[in-house]
C-alpha cells in the first residue's frame, strides 16, 4: 500500500524533475493534484511541521507521539483512496529516502503480530528525532549576504510557488543548480568552501587586532567547522564566502 511519507518524496522528487527540465506544465499538474484533497494536504504538511518540530523534554515528546499518531492514523485511512489515485497518476521513480518519513508511516500501518518490533522501533526513533534540537542558522553578526527568497527555497522545497512568482530568472537558475546538484556533489562543494574560508578567515585573524572581530571571526571559524554537507550548509557557505570577500 501506498504511504504518505514515500508519496511526498516521490512528489518531491517529480517536482524537481520537472523544475530541472523546465517542465512547468508536469509542475501545474502535479500541484493541481494535490488541490483535489485537502486531507492528504494537511497529512503532508503535518509531515513537514514534525520534520522540523522539538522538545527538550523527553517526556513531553513521548506525551506528543502517543497523541499525534491516532489522529495522523484516522487520517490516513481517510486519504487512502486519493494516496492510490495520486500515485497511479505521477507515477514512479527512485527517490533518496527520508528516514523520519519511514518511521511516521510504520506508526501509521495496521499494527499486528509481526510488525510491532517495527512500530516500537519507529516510536523510539521519532521520539529521537522530536528530542535532538535542528540546526537553524545563528543569530549573529558573521558577514553574510544572504538572499531570503532563495535561501527559503533550498530550504524549504518550496520552489513549485516561488519559481512562478517570487524569484528572478538568475535566483532561477542558481535554484536550478540547487535542487539537481548530486549528494557527492555536495559533499566535494562543502570542503573545498569550508577550506576556503577557513583560510580566508586565518588571514584575517592574522591582518586584525580588533578583539570584538577577533571573536566574530573565531566564531564564524567554529560555525564553518561544524557544518555538515547539506544543500542547506552548502548554499550558507556560498552566502559566507560572498560576505567575507
Amino acid at each position: 500500500m501506498n504511504s504518505i511519507g514515500t508519496t511526498k518524496t516521490k512528489i518531491l522528487g517529480k517536482l524537481t524533475e520537472s523544475y530541472a527540465s523546465g517542465d512547468k506544465k508536469k509542475m501545474k499538474n502535479i500541484i493541481s493534484l494535490l488541490k483535489k484533497n485537502k486531507d492528504f494536504r494537511e497529512l503532508y504538511l503535518i509531515y513537514e511541521e514534525i520534520e522540523n518540530k522539538y522538545f527538550d523534554d523527553e517526556n513531553i515528546a513521548k506525551l506528543y507521539v502517543e497523541e499525534i499518531v491516532p489522529i495522523l492514523k484516522e487520517q490516513f485511512i481517510k486519504t487512502i483512496p486519493f494516496i492510490n489515485e495520486l500515485n497511479e497518476k505521477i507515477g514512479d521513480g527512485e527517490y533518496e529516502k527520508n528516514k523520519l518519513y519511514e518511521n511516521l508511516d510504520i506508526l501509521l500501518s495496521r499494527r499486528t503480530i509481526h510488525n510491532v518490533d517495527s512500530q516500537l522501533l519507529a516510536k523510539q526513533n521519532l521520539i529521537k528525532h522530536l528530542t535532538t534540537k535542528k540546526e537553524e542558522p545563528e543569530k549573529n553578526e558573521i558577514p553574510l549576504v544572504m538572499n531570503e527568497s532563495l535561501f527559503y527555497a533550498v530550504l524549504a522545497n518550496n520552489y513549485n510557488v516561488l519559481y512562478e512568482n517570487e524569484l528572478t530568472d538568475d535566483e532561477r537558475n542558481e535554484l536550478k543548480e540547487f535542487i539537481s546538484i548530486s549528494d557527492q556533489e555536495v559533499k566535494t562543494k562543502t570542503e573545498e568552501l569550508k577550506e576556503e574560508i577557513l583560510g580566508k578567515v586565518s588571514t584575517l585573524l592574522v591582518e586584525d587586532a580588533d578583539p570584538t572581530l577577533v571573536q566574530k571571526l573565531e566564531d564564524v571559524k567554529n560555525e564553518v567547522n561544524r557544518m555538515k554537507p547539506t544543500k542547506y550548509n552548502l548554499y550558507k557557505l556560498q552566502q559566507l564566502k560572498t560576505g567575507l570577500i
